[in-house]
């Protein structure tokens, strides 16, 4: 039987990061259930269109109770006791190196909340420390658990969790180890050997060295430089472009587009003729479709909406695939340009599909590929 995890926790981490006395305060308990064990490998590329789903392991972590000073065991106690310096309550992990202050304390801090003799680390230093160190956290039949074994673990769960890892971790050194027993429980009955099995592994095997090739060799190369030199391109291409605010009027038939075009040239509202007779999704707003650039709608109502002149509407009404439209042309502006901060993740993005793109075209031509198409 294993020993508890918390005890045993506190007191590595407080030989591990400093050479005096450290307090490791991790009051955080996690109902974990035993579906977690069905864990997902996953990919994590940025720039590749994925279609695995994301795995549904993270449901527990709902569960977190915090854990009052008055409800840890005697037993608890008594570990705890070996550090020679009591738990903190103010957070779930603070590391007190015993040694003389050297710098003042913060704005806004009490100096009832600093120990005589004790010049706090910040959590931001403290967990850079045990990345760099990456002690062992756990064995499992043998099998090592590391620091950032456990950290990397946390990249399924949402980022409010991801922000505090420093609560979670002690439920993600617990998922972990319950995912290397049942794992292990697996292999004892050969489970590991199943044909399928294999097979799956092996298909996120792929994915893994998938996204770690483009990772190594496609990202690194798309230069600020090159990020920028497309910013303009796309500045250029639409320099002069404009926009057009639009509304629209659709409806199933021709001869009730036919009747909303005689009522607007009775003098009717375009506006109060869409809220009462559209079936488009607009309708509630008076058929308002916004300011609209021509690349951006299909190319016939494209061509009857930028036709018009500002402040008129369609005589002829436009079937298209949603049914029968009358457009009125609200007003027109140069089209806005954004600003390359704002552009620049999606520019980057494109760089990195055009160059997978090609890296892809030369592999093809570079392998050995046999096609059967079926007959």
């Amino acid at each position: 039987m294993r020993q508890p995890i918390y005890p045993r926790f506190l007191r590595f981490y407080a030989s591990c990061v400093c050479a005096g006395a450290v307090t490791l305060a991790m009051p955080v308990s996690l109902q974990i259930s035993p579906d977690h064990a069905g864990w997902q490998l996953q990919s994590g590329s940025p720039v590749w269109a994925q279609t695995e789903q994301k795995p549904s392991g993270t449901d527990s972590l709902t569960d977190l109770e915090y854990v009052a000073a008055s409800e840890i065991s005697d037993s608890d106690a008594a570990e705890n006791a070996e550090t020679s310096l009591p738990l903190r309550q103010t957070s779930p992990l603070v590391v007190e190196p015993i040694a003389p202050p050297s710098e003042p304390l913060e704005a806004g801090a009490v100096e009832a909340d600093r120990a005589p003799g004790v010049d706090p680390r910040t959590l931001g230093s403290a967990m850079k420390d045990m990345m760099r160190r990456n002690p062992v956290v756990a064995t499992v039949e043998g099998e090592e658990i590391r620091w950032k074994d456990v950290i990397e673990s946390s990249s399924d769960l949402p980022e409010e969790y991801q922000s505090r890892i420093e609560s979670v971790f002690p439920a993600l050194l617990d998922r972990l180890i319950d995912l290397k027993l049942l794992a292990n429980a697996a292999r004892s009955r050969d489970l590991d050997e199943d044909e399928t099995l294999q097979r799956r592994v092996r298909a996120y095997e792929d994915i893994l060295l998938r996204d770690a090739y483009i990772a190594q060799t496609v990202a690194p190369k798309i230069a600020e430089a090159d990020v920028r030199a497309r910013y303009f391109e796309v500045l250029r291409a639409n320099a002069g472009t404009t926009e057009r605010h639009l509304r629209h009027v659709v409806v199933k038939s021709r001869d009730e587009a036919v009747a909303v075009v005689q009522s607007l040239d009775d003098g009717l509202e375009f506006a109060e003729l869409a809220r009462n007779y559209s079936i488009g999704g607009s309708a509630p707003n008076g058929g308002d479709l916004g300011f609209m650039r021509r690349d951006s709608l299909d190319e016939a109502f494209a061509a009857a909406a930028f036709d018009l002149r500002v402040g008129s509407y369609s005589k002829k009404p436009l079937r298209t695939e949603f049914g029968w439209h009358v457009i009125k042309v609200e007003g027109e502006r140069k089209a806005s340009l954004p600003v390359y901060e704002a552009l620049a993740p999606k520019l980057r993005e494109e760089l990195a599909r055009e160059r997978i793109s090609a890296t892809l075209k030369k592999l093809r031509a570079d392998a050995d590929l046999d096609l059967f198409p079926e007959n």
